[in-house]
């Protein structure tokens, strides 16, 4: 169960963690299932790994709190397939109080240094580097492109990743 309420109360959470607007993280979970009945085998499909398996989408919160067990489809389905149906995604990208709750961050200008505090509006969920960009647009964080040594960029995909194997 989430609401509005709920929800802030996690960005609350996560801000503290270095994710300001993050309220939850989101990933698909293979679920094997040895002895799939053959009248469910149209739903369980047959994974690269062998076997019969479900994707199931998943969302918890930092505490590590299921929020919400979303779309399920056959295993050899991709989680783009699932966030895409994913009513708790629809609910954190269009629900109004979701869309109009603010949250303040910090940016620094490359080119001169410059801390400015900006404020953006809408909720975000942590996802992967499976999520296409299209599908995830501005809304949504994930981890952007390998990246080594101690670049900003590498610290980043870091940080993002401890936060985000919440949900794994």
């Amino acid at each position: 169960f989430y609401d509005y309420e709920m929800l802030k109360a996690n960005e609350a959470f996560y801000r503290k963690l270095g994710k300001p607007g993050a309220v939850a993280s989101i990933d698909g979970t293979i679920l094997f299932w040895k002895s799939c009945p053959e009248h469910l085998w149209q739903f369980c499909r047959y994974h690269k790994s062998g076997g019969y398996a479900l994707n199931v989408q998943i969302s918890v919160n930092a505490q590590l709190r299921i929020l919400h067990i979303g779309t399920i489809a056959g295993g050899s389905s991709n989680d783009n397939i699932l966030f895409r149906d994913d009513e708790f995604v629809d609910f954190v990208a269009n629900d109004p109080e979701c869309e109009n709750s603010e949250f303040k961050f910090y940016a620094k200008y490359e080119d001169t240094g410059e801390v400015k505090e900006m404020t953006k509006k809408g909720m975000r969920l942590i996802g992967d580097g499976t999520y296409q960009q299209d599908i995830v647009i501005s809304r949504f964080l994930r981890t952007g492109g390998r990246a080594s040594g101690d670049t900003p960029e590498a610290r980043w995909n870091n940080h993002h990743g401890s936060v985000r194997k919440d949900v794994e």
